[in-house]
């Protein structure tokens, strides 16, 4: 869907297709230069996965 905005076009994307798009593009940034400096990481990520998992077995998924 395009909208009219101040004489600018712009596209409106679910947020699931823009996210998957945005999940895309780093993955590519990530192949194709490995040494990019990255100003954000995620501490202890693995951390979050384990707790993640547990709440997951807790409820029953």
């Amino acid at each position: 869907m395009w909208l009219r905005s101040s004489g600018q076009r712009r596209l409106m994307l679910p947020i699931g297709l823009a996210g998957e798009l945005v999940s895309i593009g780093t993955l590519v940034l990530r192949v194709r230069d490995p040494d990019l400096p990255r100003p954000f990481k995620a501490p202890a990520i693995w951390l979050a996965g384990r707790r993640h998992s547990r709440l997951r077995a807790r409820d029953g998924v």
